[in-house]
């Protein structure tokens, strides 16, 4: 899928949930990849474990990207 992704750009936003293992998944993106693309990593705020307990509970507000 990344390859896939890489034929159009090599920017590419990712969002991984607030737990050890979407910290883990950060991480090894950045180290394994990072010689390929450049990654954003969307962040959802503190206190939601996940983008869908956030979007169910804020379904007026937009994720910040970081730039």
């Amino acid at each position: 899928q990344l390859s896939s992704l890489l034929r159009y750009t090599d920017n590419i936003f990712v969002l991984f949930d607030n737990d050890e293992a979407g910290e883990k998944g950060r991480h090894r993106i950045d180290s394994k990849y990072k010689d390929i693309a450049t990654f954003s990593h969307v962040r959802i705020p503190r206190g939601y474990k996940d983008a869908d307990e956030f979007l169910s509970k804020n379904d007026d507000l937009c994720l910040e990207m970081p730039y």
